[in-house]
């Protein structure tokens, strides 16, 4: 049974997955685009926010919160990409940004829970030395 201070820890976290889900997923589908001469610096740097999210949301509070902020990041750039106006569109960038953006939110559920573990990754084993 969970204690209040907890049932609120919870929901925390969860609302910040959601909120960093939806400001990840808006500023990369707006900023995706960008190029910096013929780099598209953009689309790295929106993926790289997809990616450290994920790995913060993890560390914050595990899948509870990481699922929240996945679902998000994956919900605004469909949406972005069946609007009416759309912002994502089928050309090179776009699809990079939303397989990207998939590929990403799926290997960060994937990650095994003793990286985010309180005393880090558990070292190699050395049996035999």
């Amino acid at each position: 049974l969970m204690s209040t201070v907890e049932r609120f820890e919870a929901v925390t976290a969860v609302l910040a997955g959601l909120l960093t889900g939806a400001l990840v997923g808006v500023l990369g589908s707006v900023f995706h685009r960008v190029t910096i001469g013929a780099f598209p610096t953009g689309v790295v740097v929106a993926l790289a926010a997809v990616g450290l999210g994920a790995v913060f949301m993890r560390a914050l509070a595990g899948r509870g919160a990481y699922t929240a902020y996945a679902v998000t990041v994956l919900a605004v750039v469909a949406a972005a990409w069946v609007a009416e106006d759309r912002i994502v569109i089928g050309q090179t960038v776009g699809v990079a940004w939303t397989a990207g953006a998939l590929v990403l939110c799926v290997l960060g559920f994937l990650l095994p829970e003793r990286l985010f573990a309180a005393g880090g990754p558990a070292p190699a084993s050395t049996a035999g030395d």
